[in-house]
Formats: C-alpha cells, structure tokens, sequence
C-alpha cells in the first residue's frame, strides 16, 4: 500500500490496496481506519 499526502494539512491518496481485502483482514482495515484518522480525507485509486 503506498499513501501519498495530498496537502500539509488535509488529505492522503491511497494506491495498491483491495478494500475488498480490508474487509476480511482487520489489521488491513485497522491500518486504513489510521490513516482516514490522520489524514481525515483518503482517496482511493
């Protein structure tokens, strides 16, 4: 998974992960509920 800030302050886009497999693994879900926290906004591609 590669997360590239989009601003200093808000914002992160998210590139080679399947939501599909952060739906059964919940350290993968644990990690993006992370960076939604700290980043408040997330982009996914």
């Amino acid at each position: 998974m590669r997360v590239d800030p989009l601003t200093c302050s808000i914002g992160a886009e998210i590139s080679g992960v399947n939501l599909g497999d952060a739906a059964r693994d919940a350290d993968l879900f644990a990690e993006i509920k992370a960076l939604l926290l700290k980043h408040r906004v997330l982009f996914l591609r």
